[in-house]
């Protein structure tokens, strides 16, 4: 077993071991994740939570993460990234259909900004 450069721990297949030993396998499908399958991957990676404590930990980490964006501050997770508000000032668009100029308000909109360790990782893995 080799070490990843995040302290996980690799097996010959490159399934991703947390650091207690138990597995988390790569859904490996393309495919988004679902709120409830994070749930049940907690839930099995950890056999201590049960996935009711499974479900608390991930809503309470997604209320925080929620009440801080709200608040206008940027929310730092390292080895993943930055979420952030980025203000979009109102503006004059078009309407693709008519070509009719339209008055587009203001927006605030979530930005996501990967982490540097997290990008090279996934690019080093899916040029591979």
């Amino acid at each position: 077993m080799t070490r990843a450069s995040d302290g996980h721990l690799l097996d010959a297949r490159s399934t991703l071991r947390h650091r207690g030993g138990s597995k988390i396998k790569p859904t490996g499908t393309g495919a988004a994740m679902t709120r409830s399958e994070l749930v049940q991957r907690l839930a099995d990676a950890n056999p201590r939570l049960t996935r009711w404590d499974a479900e608390v930990i991930v809503t309470v980490i997604f209320e925080k993460i929620t009440a801080a964006l709200l608040r206008g501050d940027r929310v730092e997770l390292r080895r993943l990234g930055a979420f952030s508000i980025r203000k979009h000032d109102a503006r004059i668009g078009r309407n693709p259909r008519t070509g009719e100029s339209v008055a587009v308000s203001e927006k605030h909109r979530i930005h996501f900004k990967i982490s540097k360790p997290l990008h090279d990782r996934l690019q080093k893995q899916l040029t591979a």
